[in-house]
């Protein structure tokens, strides 16, 4: 584990906080340049295929630090999985992950997912398009919008 990476800070009482940010990657979309990113893409579209190579090694190494987590301190019903953008989507993924190695091992909580309608980066669209197949599969899921939110978060997060 990179512990350079891992932030752990004591929100309050009985709650431990674990940031980790991305790692610095080369991005096809910056033309190979290092970047702080998650995994790497080919290009900012839906109607590209995902590298999943870069994200399956994310997962692996993210999954790793998840399970050192619960070993040390964390038990695995109160642990929270969570992400901005590109961090997001690795949540998702990551979340994916752990379910099929863990099925039915412990309940999930309700998936949230919230979005801003003027983001142009990371069209609202493909936020809901990307909740519809895992409430579809059967997963507690909930979409929420923030009318006028760019690619941002709020002020209030």
């Amino acid at each position: 584990t990179d512990m350079k990476k891992l932030r752990r800070n004591i929100v309050m009482q009985g709650i431990l906080g674990v940031s980790i940010y991305g790692f610095s990657l080369p991005y096809t979309p910056m033309r190979r340049a290092q970047s702080s990113v998650w995994f790497d893409r080919h290009k900012i579209s839906q109607d590209c295929p995902e590298h999943l190579e870069s994200i399956d090694s994310m997962c692996d190494h993210l999954s790793a630090i998840v399970q050192e987590e619960i070993r040390a301190v964390i038990p695995k019903h109160r642990m929270v999985i969570g992400g901005f953008s590109m961090g997001g989507a690795m949540a998702l993924n990551l979340v994916w992950v752990l379910l099929l190695e863990n099925a039915s091992q412990w309940p999930l909580p309700e998936l949230l997912q919230f979005h801003g309608t003027a983001d142009e980066l990371v069209f609202h669209s493909w936020g809901e398009e990307t909740n519809s197949p895992l409430k579809k599969a059967g997963l507690n899921t909930s979409f929420h919008s923030f009318p006028d939110l760019n690619h941002q978060l709020c002020n209030w997060m």
